[in-house]
Protein backbone atom coordinates (compact mmCIF):
# COMPACT_ATOMS: atom_id res chain seq x y z
CA UNK A 1 0.00 0.00 0.00
CA UNK A 2 2.69 2.21 0.95
CA UNK A 3 5.06 1.43 -2.00
CA UNK A 4 2.18 1.98 -4.73
CA UNK A 5 0.60 4.88 -3.02
CA UNK A 6 4.14 6.50 -2.74
CA UNK A 7 5.42 5.33 -6.57
CA UNK A 8 5.81 6.79 -9.46
CA UNK A 9 2.22 6.04 -11.15
CA UNK A 10 0.95 8.23 -8.45
CA UNK A 11 2.82 10.84 -6.64
CA UNK A 12 4.32 12.64 -9.48
CA UNK A 13 0.33 12.91 -11.26
CA UNK A 14 -1.28 13.06 -7.98
CA UNK A 15 0.56 16.29 -6.92
CA UNK A 16 1.45 18.19 -9.92
CA UNK A 17 -1.84 19.89 -9.99
CA UNK A 18 -0.88 21.08 -6.93
CA UNK A 19 2.51 22.50 -8.51
CA UNK A 20 0.66 23.76 -11.25
CA UNK A 21 0.25 27.18 -10.26
CA UNK A 22 3.57 28.40 -8.88
CA UNK A 23 5.27 26.74 -11.70
CA UNK A 24 2.76 29.12 -14.15
CA UNK A 25 3.51 31.68 -11.77
CA UNK A 26 7.41 31.21 -11.73
CA UNK A 27 7.92 30.42 -14.85
CA UNK A 28 4.59 31.59 -17.26
CA UNK A 29 4.08 28.53 -18.33
CA UNK A 30 0.51 27.09 -19.15
CA UNK A 31 -1.70 24.75 -17.87
CA UNK A 32 -1.44 22.60 -21.12
CA UNK A 33 2.39 22.63 -20.81
CA UNK A 34 2.49 21.49 -17.30
CA UNK A 35 -0.25 19.30 -17.49
CA UNK A 36 2.26 17.34 -20.24
CA UNK A 37 4.52 16.27 -17.44
CA UNK A 38 2.82 13.52 -17.17
CA UNK A 39 3.43 12.51 -20.83
CA UNK A 40 6.77 10.86 -19.96
CA UNK A 41 5.42 9.08 -17.21
CA UNK A 42 2.83 6.93 -19.93
CA UNK A 43 5.83 7.11 -22.40
CA UNK A 44 8.31 5.40 -19.75
CA UNK A 45 5.30 2.90 -18.33
CA UNK A 46 4.25 1.73 -21.81
CA UNK A 47 7.99 1.19 -22.84
CA UNK A 48 9.23 -0.71 -19.59
CA UNK A 49 6.54 -2.40 -17.99
CA UNK A 50 7.51 -5.58 -19.53
CA UNK A 51 11.17 -4.58 -18.52
CA UNK A 52 9.85 -4.42 -14.98
CA UNK A 53 8.01 -7.69 -15.08
CA UNK A 54 11.11 -9.66 -16.47
CA UNK A 55 13.23 -8.15 -14.03
CA UNK A 56 11.19 -9.10 -10.91
CA UNK A 57 11.44 -12.49 -12.14
CA UNK A 58 15.15 -12.00 -13.32
CA UNK A 59 16.42 -10.08 -9.67
CA UNK A 60 13.40 -10.55 -7.23
CA UNK A 61 10.52 -8.07 -6.52
CA UNK A 62 12.27 -6.49 -3.92
CA UNK A 63 15.79 -5.71 -5.49
CA UNK A 64 13.74 -4.05 -8.10
CA UNK A 65 11.77 -1.90 -6.00
CA UNK A 66 14.48 -0.76 -3.49
CA UNK A 67 16.38 0.53 -6.25
CA UNK A 68 13.53 2.15 -7.94
CA UNK A 69 12.60 3.77 -4.52
CA UNK A 70 16.00 4.70 -4.11
CA UNK A 71 15.68 6.13 -8.06
CA UNK A 72 12.13 8.15 -7.79
CA UNK A 73 13.55 10.18 -4.51
CA UNK A 74 16.40 11.67 -6.82
CA UNK A 75 14.11 12.12 -9.40
CA UNK A 76 12.05 14.38 -7.64
CA UNK A 77 15.39 16.19 -6.16
CA UNK A 78 16.78 16.55 -9.68
CA UNK A 79 12.59 18.18 -10.23
CA UNK A 80 13.79 21.03 -7.36
CA UNK A 81 16.46 21.76 -9.50
CA UNK A 82 14.66 22.64 -12.66
CA UNK A 83 15.44 25.74 -14.49
CA UNK A 84 13.59 27.88 -16.46
CA UNK A 85 13.36 25.53 -20.21
CA UNK A 86 10.27 23.66 -20.44
CA UNK A 87 12.49 21.21 -22.84
CA UNK A 88 14.74 20.87 -19.90
CA UNK A 89 11.94 20.07 -17.38
CA UNK A 90 10.14 17.44 -19.37
CA UNK A 91 13.65 15.86 -19.91
CA UNK A 92 14.04 15.53 -16.05
CA UNK A 93 10.29 13.88 -15.79
CA UNK A 94 11.65 11.77 -17.68
CA UNK A 95 14.29 10.87 -15.68
CA UNK A 96 11.98 10.63 -12.68
CA UNK A 97 9.85 7.83 -14.52
CA UNK A 98 12.75 5.93 -16.18
CA UNK A 99 14.21 5.54 -12.49
CA UNK A 100 11.28 5.03 -10.27
CA UNK A 101 9.70 2.53 -12.94
CA UNK A 102 10.39 -0.55 -10.56
CA UNK A 103 7.34 1.14 -8.45
CA UNK A 104 4.29 0.87 -10.65
CA UNK A 105 1.40 -1.28 -8.88
CA UNK A 106 2.28 -4.25 -11.45
CA UNK A 107 5.09 -5.91 -8.68
CA UNK A 108 2.99 -4.80 -5.61
CA UNK A 109 -0.09 -6.48 -6.65
CA UNK A 110 1.61 -9.58 -8.22
CA UNK A 111 3.49 -9.83 -4.95
CA UNK A 112 -0.39 -9.73 -3.31
CA UNK A 113 -1.96 -12.05 -5.78
CA UNK A 114 1.08 -14.85 -4.53
CA UNK A 115 -0.51 -14.91 -0.60
CA UNK A 116 -4.14 -14.34 -1.56
CA UNK A 117 -6.53 -15.82 -3.11
CA UNK A 118 -10.48 -16.46 -1.74
CA UNK A 119 -10.13 -13.14 -0.26
CA UNK A 120 -7.55 -11.75 -3.37
CA UNK A 121 -10.24 -8.91 -3.97
CA UNK A 122 -10.32 -7.04 -0.75
CA UNK A 123 -6.73 -7.71 -0.22
CA UNK A 124 -5.89 -6.21 -3.73
CA UNK A 125 -8.17 -3.07 -2.44
CA UNK A 126 -6.31 -2.50 0.44
CA UNK A 127 -3.47 -2.21 -1.23
CA UNK A 128 -4.38 -0.29 -3.98
CA UNK A 129 -5.97 2.72 -0.94
CA UNK A 130 -2.55 4.19 -1.22
CA UNK A 131 -3.89 5.81 -4.33
CA UNK A 132 -6.26 7.19 -1.77
CA UNK A 133 -3.97 8.03 1.14
CA UNK A 134 -1.33 10.20 -1.52
CA UNK A 135 -4.69 11.92 -2.67
CA UNK A 136 -5.92 12.52 0.76
CA UNK A 137 -3.13 13.57 2.28
CA UNK A 138 -0.55 15.37 -0.22
CA UNK A 139 -2.92 18.03 -1.91
CA UNK A 140 -3.02 20.16 2.03
CA UNK A 141 0.24 19.02 2.60
CA UNK A 142 1.44 20.08 -0.28
CA UNK A 143 0.23 23.47 -0.56
CA UNK A 144 1.42 24.48 3.39
CA UNK A 145 4.64 23.22 1.95
CA UNK A 146 4.41 25.07 -1.15
CA UNK A 147 3.56 28.58 0.84
CA UNK A 148 6.53 27.47 3.88
CA UNK A 149 9.29 26.73 1.31
CA UNK A 150 8.41 27.41 -2.25
CA UNK A 151 7.59 24.80 -4.90
CA UNK A 152 10.93 23.69 -5.03
CA UNK A 153 11.63 22.77 -1.42
CA UNK A 154 8.18 20.75 -1.55
CA UNK A 155 9.79 18.59 -4.30
CA UNK A 156 12.73 17.67 -1.67
CA UNK A 157 9.75 16.94 0.63
CA UNK A 158 8.83 14.30 -1.83
CA UNK A 159 11.72 12.71 -1.97
CA UNK A 160 11.95 12.28 1.50
CA UNK A 161 8.80 11.09 2.47
CA UNK A 162 9.90 7.95 -0.22
CA UNK A 163 13.01 7.90 1.65
CA UNK A 164 11.55 7.83 5.09
CA UNK A 165 8.46 6.01 4.58
CA UNK A 166 8.22 3.78 1.67
CA UNK A 167 11.24 2.53 1.33
CA UNK A 168 11.43 1.41 5.12
CA UNK A 169 8.03 -0.94 4.90
CA UNK A 170 9.21 -2.40 1.57
CA UNK A 171 12.45 -3.42 3.18
CA UNK A 172 10.87 -4.65 6.55
CA UNK A 173 7.62 -6.17 5.13
CA UNK A 174 7.47 -6.73 1.21
CA UNK A 175 7.79 -10.51 -0.26
CA UNK A 176 6.65 -12.81 -3.22
CA UNK A 177 5.62 -16.19 -2.77
CA UNK A 178 6.53 -18.67 -5.05
CA UNK A 179 3.71 -19.15 -7.67
CA UNK A 180 2.33 -23.19 -7.71
CA UNK A 181 2.71 -24.87 -11.18
CA UNK A 182 -0.24 -25.34 -13.02
CA UNK A 183 -1.40 -27.30 -16.26
CA UNK A 184 -0.96 -26.36 -19.91
CA UNK A 185 -3.83 -24.43 -20.84
CA UNK A 186 -5.96 -26.02 -23.02
CA UNK A 187 -6.54 -24.11 -26.93
CA UNK A 188 -10.44 -23.30 -26.04
CA UNK A 189 -9.26 -21.32 -22.79
CA UNK A 190 -6.75 -19.53 -24.26
CA UNK A 191 -8.63 -18.55 -27.24
CA UNK A 192 -11.39 -16.96 -24.40
CA UNK A 193 -8.71 -15.41 -22.20
CA UNK A 194 -7.31 -13.92 -25.31
CA UNK A 195 -10.63 -12.53 -25.96
CA UNK A 196 -10.82 -11.35 -22.36
CA UNK A 197 -7.61 -9.21 -22.93
CA UNK A 198 -9.21 -7.27 -25.53
CA UNK A 199 -11.81 -6.90 -23.47
CA UNK A 200 -10.33 -6.00 -20.41
CA UNK A 201 -7.65 -3.43 -22.89
CA UNK A 202 -10.25 -1.71 -24.27
CA UNK A 203 -12.33 -0.95 -21.38
CA UNK A 204 -9.35 -0.02 -19.19
CA UNK A 205 -8.01 2.60 -22.13
CA UNK A 206 -11.81 3.94 -21.97
CA UNK A 207 -11.65 4.48 -18.27
CA UNK A 208 -8.26 5.94 -18.30
CA UNK A 209 -9.03 8.47 -20.18
CA UNK A 210 -11.65 9.54 -18.11
CA UNK A 211 -10.21 9.18 -14.20
CA UNK A 212 -6.56 9.54 -15.20
CA UNK A 213 -8.07 13.19 -17.23
CA UNK A 214 -9.56 14.02 -13.66
CA UNK A 215 -7.49 13.42 -11.25
CA UNK A 216 -4.51 15.73 -11.69
CA UNK A 217 -6.96 18.23 -13.07
CA UNK A 218 -9.11 18.49 -10.39
CA UNK A 219 -7.65 21.42 -8.49
CA UNK A 220 -7.71 23.38 -11.90
CA UNK A 221 -10.98 22.57 -12.13
CA UNK A 222 -12.41 23.95 -8.97
CA UNK A 223 -9.96 26.38 -8.79
CA UNK A 224 -11.83 27.51 -12.46
CA UNK A 225 -14.95 27.41 -10.35
CA UNK A 226 -13.38 30.20 -8.06
CA UNK A 227 -12.03 28.34 -5.38
CA UNK A 228 -9.14 29.30 -3.33
CA UNK A 229 -6.06 27.73 -3.80
CA UNK A 230 -6.61 25.68 0.06
CA UNK A 231 -10.36 25.06 -0.54
CA UNK A 232 -9.34 23.28 -3.84
CA UNK A 233 -6.89 21.06 -1.87
CA UNK A 234 -9.72 20.49 0.70
CA UNK A 235 -11.87 19.45 -1.48
CA UNK A 236 -9.40 17.04 -3.76
CA UNK A 237 -8.52 15.06 -0.39
CA UNK A 238 -12.49 14.65 -0.46
CA UNK A 239 -11.63 13.03 -3.76
CA UNK A 240 -8.28 11.01 -1.95
CA UNK A 241 -10.88 9.80 0.83
CA UNK A 242 -13.54 8.52 -1.59
CA UNK A 243 -10.53 6.14 -3.30
CA UNK A 244 -9.86 4.53 -0.19
CA UNK A 245 -13.52 3.74 0.79
CA UNK A 246 -13.75 2.82 -3.22
CA UNK A 247 -10.99 0.53 -2.86
CA UNK A 248 -11.98 -0.85 -0.01
CA UNK A 249 -16.28 -1.04 -1.22
CA UNK A 250 -15.14 -2.46 -4.77
CA UNK A 251 -12.54 -5.27 -2.82
CA UNK A 252 -15.45 -6.23 -0.91
CA UNK A 253 -17.92 -6.54 -3.89
CA UNK A 254 -15.43 -8.07 -5.72
CA UNK A 255 -15.42 -11.10 -3.65
CA UNK A 256 -18.93 -11.83 -3.80
CA UNK A 257 -20.73 -10.69 -7.44
CA UNK A 258 -19.88 -10.04 -11.14
CA UNK A 259 -17.35 -7.68 -11.61
CA UNK A 260 -19.03 -6.07 -14.47
CA UNK A 261 -22.04 -4.87 -12.73
CA UNK A 262 -19.34 -3.25 -9.38
CA UNK A 263 -17.89 -1.29 -12.46
CA UNK A 264 -21.22 -0.19 -13.93
CA UNK A 265 -22.27 1.08 -10.02
CA UNK A 266 -19.19 3.12 -9.56
CA UNK A 267 -18.23 4.46 -13.38
CA UNK A 268 -21.74 5.20 -14.09
CA UNK A 269 -21.39 7.61 -10.94
CA UNK A 270 -18.52 9.28 -12.26
CA UNK A 271 -19.97 9.92 -15.24
CA UNK A 272 -22.83 12.23 -13.70
CA UNK A 273 -20.00 13.55 -11.03
CA UNK A 274 -18.14 14.65 -14.64
CA UNK A 275 -21.53 16.34 -15.98
CA UNK A 276 -22.20 17.81 -12.52
CA UNK A 277 -18.86 19.67 -12.90
CA UNK A 278 -19.40 21.38 -15.70
CA UNK A 279 -22.46 22.97 -14.71
CA UNK A 280 -22.20 26.48 -13.19
CA UNK A 281 -24.97 25.76 -11.77
CA UNK A 282 -23.46 23.13 -9.03
CA UNK A 283 -22.22 25.06 -6.08
CA UNK A 284 -21.35 24.02 -2.38
CA UNK A 285 -21.87 20.98 -1.35
CA UNK A 286 -22.65 19.52 -4.78
CA UNK A 287 -19.36 19.56 -5.87
CA UNK A 288 -17.67 17.64 -3.04
CA UNK A 289 -20.15 15.01 -4.10
CA UNK A 290 -19.28 14.83 -7.49
CA UNK A 291 -15.41 15.14 -6.40
CA UNK A 292 -15.88 12.06 -3.81
CA UNK A 293 -17.72 10.12 -6.75
CA UNK A 294 -14.68 10.49 -8.82
CA UNK A 295 -12.58 8.88 -5.94
CA UNK A 296 -14.73 5.89 -5.82
CA UNK A 297 -14.15 5.31 -9.82
CA UNK A 298 -11.03 6.09 -9.32
CA UNK A 299 -10.72 3.16 -6.52
CA UNK A 300 -12.52 0.58 -8.47
CA UNK A 301 -10.97 0.85 -11.74
CA UNK A 302 -7.38 -0.35 -10.55
CA UNK A 303 -9.01 -2.97 -8.27
CA UNK A 304 -11.02 -4.15 -11.22
CA UNK A 305 -7.51 -4.37 -13.37
CA UNK A 306 -5.78 -6.50 -10.96
CA UNK A 307 -8.27 -8.73 -10.04
CA UNK A 308 -9.88 -9.52 -13.52
CA UNK A 309 -6.08 -10.08 -15.04
CA UNK A 310 -5.75 -12.71 -11.87
CA UNK A 311 -8.72 -14.50 -12.79
CA UNK A 312 -8.37 -14.35 -16.46
CA UNK A 313 -5.05 -15.80 -17.01
CA UNK A 314 -2.70 -18.31 -15.05
CA UNK A 315 -0.99 -16.76 -12.33
CA UNK A 316 2.65 -17.30 -14.02
CA UNK A 317 1.68 -15.11 -17.00
CA UNK A 318 0.14 -12.56 -14.44
CA UNK A 319 3.53 -9.92 -14.24
CA UNK A 320 3.42 -9.70 -18.21
CA UNK A 321 -0.31 -9.69 -19.23
CA UNK A 322 -0.98 -6.99 -16.25
CA UNK A 323 1.86 -5.10 -17.63
CA UNK A 324 0.34 -4.60 -21.00
CA UNK A 325 -3.20 -3.83 -19.08
CA UNK A 326 -1.80 -1.54 -17.02
CA UNK A 327 -0.08 0.40 -20.17
CA UNK A 328 -3.04 0.60 -21.85
CA UNK A 329 -4.22 2.77 -18.48
CA UNK A 330 -1.02 4.60 -18.39
CA UNK A 331 -1.28 5.78 -22.11
CA UNK A 332 -4.97 7.24 -22.12
CA UNK A 333 -4.44 8.42 -18.46
CA UNK A 334 -1.12 10.30 -19.00
CA UNK A 335 -2.26 11.72 -22.16
CA UNK A 336 -5.51 12.68 -21.68
CA UNK A 337 -4.20 14.98 -18.53
CA UNK A 338 -2.42 17.09 -21.10
CA UNK A 339 -5.25 17.46 -23.38
CA UNK A 340 -7.53 18.51 -20.38
CA UNK A 341 -5.02 21.34 -19.98
CA UNK A 342 -4.97 22.35 -23.50
CA UNK A 343 -8.54 22.02 -24.15
CA UNK A 344 -8.98 24.84 -21.22
CA UNK A 345 -6.61 27.09 -22.79
CA UNK A 346 -8.05 27.23 -26.00
CA UNK A 347 -11.72 27.35 -24.93
CA UNK A 348 -10.74 28.89 -21.33
CA UNK A 349 -13.36 26.16 -19.75
CA UNK A 350 -13.29 22.00 -18.83
CA UNK A 351 -16.48 21.68 -19.80
CA UNK A 352 -15.94 20.35 -23.56
CA UNK A 353 -13.40 17.37 -21.82
CA UNK A 354 -16.13 16.68 -19.17
CA UNK A 355 -18.60 15.74 -21.44
CA UNK A 356 -16.34 13.17 -23.33
CA UNK A 357 -15.09 11.54 -20.06
CA UNK A 358 -18.43 11.17 -18.77
CA UNK A 359 -19.24 9.01 -22.16
CA UNK A 360 -16.27 6.79 -21.66
CA UNK A 361 -16.74 6.18 -18.13
CA UNK A 362 -20.40 4.80 -19.51
CA UNK A 363 -18.78 2.63 -22.38
CA UNK A 364 -16.10 1.05 -20.29
CA UNK A 365 -18.22 -0.63 -17.86
CA UNK A 366 -20.62 -1.92 -20.15
CA UNK A 367 -17.99 -3.97 -22.27
CA UNK A 368 -17.05 -5.70 -19.68
CA UNK A 369 -20.21 -7.11 -19.67
CA UNK A 370 -18.56 -8.94 -23.08
CA UNK A 371 -16.47 -11.08 -20.21
CA UNK A 372 -16.58 -14.34 -19.50
CA UNK A 373 -17.51 -15.60 -16.22
CA UNK A 374 -14.76 -15.62 -13.60
CA UNK A 375 -14.40 -18.21 -11.25
CA UNK A 376 -15.52 -17.05 -7.70
CA UNK A 377 -11.88 -18.64 -6.37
Amino acid sequence: MLGYGLGVSVLPSFTLGVFAKPLSDAFGWSQGEIQTSIVFITIATMGLSWVVAWAAERFGARRVTVTCQIGLALGFIFLSLAPNNLAVWYALWMVLAVLGIGTVPVIWTYGVTTWFDKGRGLALSITLTGMGFTALAAPPLLTMAIDLVGWRGAYVALAAMVLLVALPANLLLFSVREPVKVKAVSAPVAFKANRNFWILLVSTIAAGFGIGGMMPNVVPILLQRGLTPYEAAAYASTLGLCVIFGRIGSGYLLDRIRAPIVAFIFLSLAALACLALSSDAIVGWPIVVAVGLIGFATGTEGDLMAYLTSRTFDHVLYNKVYALIWSGFALTAGTSAPIFGYVYDLSGSYNAILYVSAALLIVSPILLFALGRTPAR
